[in-house]
C-alpha cells in the first residue's frame, strides 16, 4: 500500500491531543469534547478502521500485525482523551479490557499520550484519499445512485501526476469508493 494510514492515525491523536489539552488549559470545555469526538468517532472509527480493512484482507502479515497494534493503541488513547469527559463509562471499559496489563490500575491515573505532531507526505495522501471518496460518495448522492451501488469513472482530464495518484491507490480507492473500473483514456 502506498500510503501509511497509520502514521496518519497516529498524527491525528497527536493533534487532537494538543487541541483538547488547550481547550481544557483555557476552560473551553465544550470544544475539548467536540476535539476528542471527532477524533474518536470521525477520524478513527468512520475512516481509520474502514481504511484499515482493505490491509486487514490482503495477505500482508505484516501489515495486518501492524493494523491490530496501532488500532489497540489508538482505542487506548482515545478512552484517555475522553476520560475527563465521560470518566465512569472510559474506567469501566478500561478495567474490565485490563489495558494497564493486571487490571488493578485506573485509567485516571493514565498519563495523556505524548509526542510531537509530525505532518509528512503519507499523511497528506490519506488526507487526499478521504477526499477523494468523501466527493464520490456526495456526487453518487447528488446523482442518486445507491451508495452501496459501484461505478465506473474516467480519469481521463486530470493531470499526469492524479492520474498517477489514482492508479497507485487504486486498490484503495476501487474498495472505499465502489467502484468498478478507473478508465484513463
Amino acid at each position: 500500500f502506498k500510503i501509511n494510514i497509520n502514521k496518519w492515525i497516529y498524527s491525528k491523536l497527536l493533534e487532537t491531543k494538543d487541541k483538547t489539552e488547550k481547550n481544557l488549559k483555557d476552560y473551553r470545555f465544550d470544544e475539548a469534547a467536540k476535539n476528542a469526538y471527532q477524533f474518536a468517532w470521525h477520524s478513527y472509527c468512520d475512516w481509520y478502521l474502514e481504511l484499515s480493512k482493505t490491509i486487514l484482507f490482503s495477505d500482508d502479515e505484516s501489515a495486518k500485525n501492524e493494523v491490530r497494534q496501532v488500532s489497540a493503541y489508538i482505542f487506548k488513547q482515545i478512552l484517555i482523551l475522553l476520560h475527563p469527559f465521560i470518566p465512569f463509562i472510559t474506567e469501566e471499559i478500561w478495567l474490565k479490557n485490563k489495558f494497564d496489563n493486571s487490571g488493578k490500575n485506573f485509567l485516571m491515573l493514565t498519563n495523556w499520550p505524548m509526542g510531537e505532531v509530525q505532518k509528512d507526505l503519507s499523511t497528506a495522501q490519506v488526507e487526499k484519499i478521504i477526499s477523494i471518496i468523501s466527493e464520490l460518495r456526495s456526487f453518487k448522492n447528488e446523482l442518486n445512485v445507491r451508495p452501496g451501488s459501484f461505478i465506473d469513472i474516467s480519469i481521463k482530464g486530470i493531470s499526469k501526476s492524479e492520474q498517477s495518484f489514482f492508479i497507485e491507490n487504486e486498490t484503495i480507492l476501487k474498495k472505499l469508493g465502489r467502484i468498478n473500473n478507473l478508465f484513463n483514456k
